[in-house]
């Protein structure tokens, strides 16, 4: 099993202009409340958060600008045919 992951997102699901790696530290989560790199070193019963950080250009015409987030479960959970993508806008 694999930890499901989350995207930036436009209004019609295109993947939006996104900054990977620190968005959590940026966003503010602390270090100990973020979702470990290897489902490994998931423990059971603890509360994880996570973020995802965005961004536009300042004119605009370039990139996708994020007005929501997918989130991508993990396709070994009842088979790639059963699993469905979850959108928040």
């Amino acid at each position: 099993m694999s930890i499901p992951e989350l995207f930036a997102v436009n209004d019609e699901g295109e993947t939006a202009n996104r900054l990977r790696n620190d968005a959590s530290t940026i966003c503010g989560v602390p270090v100990e409340e973020q979702v470990p790199m290897r489902s490994a070193r998931l423990e059971e019963g603890k509360l994880y958060r996570g973020a995802v950080a965005s961004f536009v250009y300042t004119d605009r015409l370039r990139g996708i600008p994020s007005t929501g987030i997918e989130l991508i479960p993990d396709a070994s959970i009842g088979g790639e045919e059963n699993h469905a993508y979850t959108y928040w806008f």
